[in-house]
């Protein structure tokens, strides 16, 4: 309350949510992502428990350079698979109520297995879908697909790989993620694929 100063309707965009969404007042907020933003704040449920996000560990494709595919864990990997159970149960204790979402890829519930912890797998946790540019590294596609390798260069968030997806198609298939998390009561892990440089 020392720190809290009153917004005016001359300040441009604002969001004010009222004693956790029983009063909601938005003004001049335009525009898909700010949109997105607020449509996320309003569904917020504020509760005290922990969310963790994580990527999985590196796996065989990581270790060639190789973009996309289904390859399992390096040993670099599963170490670090090993080490994220040893730390997550040091904060749980060995039985709790974590909650462990993975994407549907293999290197994802082969980072959970340690657990000992059944993950629920969602597909929109998954990597970008890179089309026919999935398995190649970035140096085949420059070599072999010029205008591809530019045009995502020159827009990385709009840009969609040939048969593949755009940065923007993964932001709202990982939306209903976000919304699903936020009604969840207990903590909750989520190892997902959806890095990608």
């Amino acid at each position: 309350e020392s720190a809290y100063e009153t917004l005016e309707e001359d300040e441009g965009a604002w969001l004010r949510i009222v004693d956790r969404g029983r009063k909601v007042e938005i003004h001049e907020v335009y525009g898909w992502i700010t949109g997105r933003i607020v449509f996320f704040l309003t569904n917020l449920q504020v509760t005290r428990r922990p969310v963790w996000l994580t990527r999985h560990g590196e796996s065989a494709w990581n270790v060639l350079g190789r973009i996309g595919g289904d390859s399992l864990l390096s040993p670099q990997g599963r170490e670090y698979a090993q080490n994220l159970a040893r730390y997550v149960r040091s904060q749980f204790g060995p039985s709790s109520d974590l909650d462990v979402w993975t994407s549907t890829l293999r290197r994802t519930r082969e980072t959970a297995a340690p657990l000992g912890i059944e993950p629920g797998p969602w597909k929109a946790l998954d990597e970008i879908h890179a089309g026919v540019c999935d398995g190649l590294t970035y140096a085949q596609i420059e070599r072999n697909m010029p205008e591809e390798f530019a045009a995502r260069r020159r827009d990385k968030f709009h840009y969609r790989y040939p048969r593949g997806e755009s940065y923007q198609d993964v932001v709202q298939r990982v939306d209903r993620v976000l919304i699903e998390l936020e009604r969840y009561r207990t903590p909750v892990l989520v190892i997902a694929a959806i890095s990608h440089r």
